[in-house]
């Protein structure tokens, strides 16, 4: 089980982070279900297959009965249905001699405390756990408790040498979480409120709402839509449907844009044109009497709505708008809109709630405003929290808070400081200030010399090199001294009488008493004989055989990967022609070495004669290696190239795989003959001791 509880606890009095956090656990996520999102947005995308029948499908939606879980649809796969842990009920996961160990029981203990293994887990994901991860956490809990139970019997308690002082400082961090999340973390609240009231206050302008304007439209086109036929033009067009064949430079593309059919006059040479085709949807001009008429129409309907007739039905009885809600009310988009449209918009804002019929190159419109408002500023708590507060803002509302807090608290629990020990420039001298002597002190606290200058230490700073005033801080914010006043604090409000600090105190103490339990145990265990370690060794040659190792070295030159691809092909060409020729122009080692140093662009290996060293054949993977195996000592490699540089390689010695000596290796071989060792019989142990309780997984 794991030493401590996972619980986030703010160490709310380490000088400069009032919210920063102590993890109590060792971090283990080896049993955390990975996801992998490429396959899993892959799955939720691609179309599925029909992998069932649809007798068969109706099969899995139907209840399960206890023959369907044995035998599976296609014979091989268990039908396993999932345990419900968010049940209010109890659900039986396990027994012992003891009795039932319920999800209820799984949910309380995890809330203090988790297995290693789990320590990183959310809850939510806990509780959600595959079947066999549960029951492994299952087991582990009940394991944990048997142990609990063992050391008790045994005399191991929170009173015993070294369980009572980690758990003492297990308490300090309960207090520290407690006394940040009554005390410290509303006041924090209250001064990054009034700092962002103040940001608020500065930017205003910031917030602002410009005007906002809601309206409804009626549509009467001055256009109507046209399905060409084969032989059409679009003046036979223009003539037929609009009564004249100019009005084929007004005929529009029916589509999201409308542009005009046929360019424009002064574009026509340099816009390709062709004539209509067969089917094309165009948007042809009314001829001049259907304009009147429905320009007579739009004056009715304006004033039948200006006299209170229902807007929503006048709209959808005679609006020409190609929306499926034609009533659907609209913020205007002013930057596209046509001018006369924007002032006849602005203009029934202000005045009246319908506006005249505004004639337009498209049609002929009447708004309606259903919901305007005027420029406004957004209140402060309805923008709070997206107001940004600065870091350094930030920073000084905790420091100041943190200096606030010390300086009340520990006035409150008479602190007090040895000034005139504090005001010595030099702690040495001829009267010499001694380990023990008292810095800081309080009734039943004392804070030394000695554990100034532990704390003194990450500050890379003397005695002699801090001022009185940084030697008054470093003491005022004492991580030791800290404890001891936020302890009394937190005692003065009774946070250690309520029932949450109770189970985590008690949770804490656990964890120890386990720990401590187990390594008695582990101390135990015999130690293996020279035989058993000899066997171990030999069994396990791989554990201490070398690697082959080569003595290489190298001559490079760089190529430029980022350029185009005839580029770069034609620098790597060259590079290999340049570097073949050095290769036969090498006739020694003498020669290697001086060409290296005069040519390689390798720089980590010119100096030395393009010597890399004796290395593990592998040392930069796969193809590099592919290189040194066709090689004898003695021999140089043809260009090759590997990353951006092409290289040739002299291979100057090879030492082969080796096993190495018992004596030379025996102090590993020990260590992981202990590790495995343990291991299996941790194993073999927790098995027995579940055994004996009588375990029984129900999952």
């Amino acid at each position: 089980m794991g030493p401590t509880p996972a619980i986030c606890i703010p160490t709310v009095l380490i000088c400069m982070g009032l919210a920063s956090t102590v993890w109590a656990q060792s971090p283990d996520v080896s049993s955390v279900p990975k996801v992998d999102t490429q396959a899993t947005a892959a799955e939720s995308t691609a179309p599925k297959p029909m992998a069932f029948t649809p007798e068969e499908r109706a099969k899995l939606a139907s209840p399960r009965s206890a023959a369907d879980e044995t035998s599976g649809l296609a014979g091989s796969q268990k039908f396993v249905p999932p345990v419900r842990l968010d049940s209010k009920e109890p659900v039986l996961l396990a027994t012992t001699n003891e009795g039932p160990f319920t999800n209820l029981d799984l949910s309380s203990t995890l809330k203090y405390r988790r297995p290693i293994g789990f320590t990183r887990m959310e809850f939510g994901e806990i509780m959600s756990l595959p079947r066999e991860q549960l029951r492994n956490l299952v087991r582990d809990m009940i394991y944990e408790k048997a142990i609990y139970q063992r050391a008790l019997k045994d005399g191991i308690t929170a009173e015993t040498t070294g369980i009572k002082e980690r758990v003492a400082r297990q308490r300090d961090q309960i207090y520290q979480r407690s006394f940040y999340q009554q005390d410290v973390e509303p006041h924090l609240k209250e001064m990054d409120d009034e700092s962002a009231r103040q940001v608020y206050e500065a930017t205003k302008d910031r917030y602002t709402r410009p005007e906002q304007l809601l309206a409804q439209e009626i549509f009467f086109t001055f256009y109507k839509s046209h399905l060409t036929t084969t032989g059409e033009t679009l003046a036979e067009i223009a003539e037929k449907e609009s009564g004249s064949k100019s009005a084929a430079d007004r005929i529009l593309r029916s589509d999201m844009i409308k542009y005009p059919r046929m360019p424009a006059a002064n574009l026509r040479e340099q816009v390709p044109f062709y004539d209509v085709r067969p089917g094309e949807r165009l948007l042809v001009p009314l001829p001049e009497n259907e304009i009147t008429s429905a320009t007579t129409l739009a004056t009715r309907v304006r004033e039948r709505a200006a006299k209170g007739e229902d807007f929503n039905e006048l709209i959808r009885e005679y609006s020409a708008a190609p929306l499926e809600d034609k009533t659907q009310p609209f913020v205007p988009d002013y930057e596209e809109m046509l001018p006369d449209l924007k002032v006849a918009l602005k203009k029934v804002s202000r005045e009246t709630s319908v506006s005249e019929v505004i004639k337009s190159p498209f049609g002929l419109h009447i708004f309606k405003v259903v919901d305007y408002r005027t420029t406004s500023t957004q209140p402060f708590e309805e923008v709070k929290s997206k107001i940004k507060i600065p870091e350094d803002i930030l920073k000084a509302n905790r420091e100041n808070y943190r200096k606030d807090l010390f300086d009340r608290l520990q006035k409150k629990y008479n602190v007090k400081l040895n000034t005139e020990a504090l005001k010595r420039n030099d702690d040495q001298g001829a009267n010499p200030l001694t380990a023990s002597t008292e810095i800081a002190t309080a009734p039943g606290f004392t804070y030394t010399l000695e554990q100034f200058k532990r704390d003194m230490a990450p500050t890379m700073k003397s005695w002699s090199g801090m001022t009185y005033e940084e030697r008054v801080n470093l003491a005022k914010g004492a991580p030791l001294l800290a404890d001891y006043i936020i302890r009394k604090e937190s005692e003065a409000l009774g946070l250690d009488k309520s029932e949450e600090f109770r189970k985590e105190l008690e949770s804490a103490e656990i964890v120890e008493i386990v720990r401590e339990y187990q390594h008695r145990m582990a101390e135990k265990r015999s130690e293996p004989t020279e035989q058993q370690l000899r066997e171990y060794y030999s069994k396990n040659f791989d554990k201490y055989t070398s690697g082959v190792q080569v003595k290489v070295r190298e001559i490079s030159r760089r190529v430029e990967l980022a350029l185009g691809a005839d580029r770069k092909n034609s620098d790597i060409d060259a590079a290999k022609k340049y570097l073949s020729q050095v290769r036969g122009e090498i006739k020694s080692l003498e020669d290697f070495e001086q060409r290296a140093r005069r040519e390689s662009q390798a720089l980590s290996t010119r100096s030395r004669g393009g010597l890399i060293g004796t290395v593990p054949i592998e040392f930069r993977g796969e193809s590099f290696k592919n290189q040194l195996e066709q090689l004898k000592p003695g021999e140089i490699s043809q260009p090759f190239l590997y990353g951006n540089e092409v290289l040739i390689v002299r291979l100057d010695s090879l030492e082969p795989s080796t096993v190495k000596p018992y004596e030379s290796v025996r102090s590993q071989v020990h260590r992981d003959y202990m590790r495995e060792h343990s291991k299996k019989t941790g194993e073999e142990e927790k098995e027995a001791i579940l055994k004996e309780i009588n375990f029984e997984l129900k999952i």
